[in-house]
């Protein structure tokens, strides 16, 4: 994987499922884009930190509210 980093190239060696990472990425730009529709603006980010890749995308949407937080992470929530 090739990531631009302010201005320079870095080539990345990502040891992952293929099908799965594509499908985690579309799920989580496809919520963002869906829960913010009266906003033009989705933000990417990517930060390397030694041999990990972190990957921020921040929307302007209605959000989670606060009492349905703690089960984000819950199979089928």
């Amino acid at each position: 994987v090739d990531i631009v980093r302010k201005g320079e190239a870095v080539n990345l060696h990502i040891c992952a499922d293929e099908v799965r990472i594509e499908q985690v990425l579309i799920n989580y730009l496809t919520n963002a884009l869906k829960y913010s529709p009266e906003n033009k603006q989705v933000i990417i980010e990517t930060e390397i930190n030694e041999n990990q890749l972190k990957l921020t995308v921040t929307d302007f949407g209605i959000g989670i509210p606060s009492e349905k937080q703690k089960n984000i992470f819950d199979k089928f929530f």
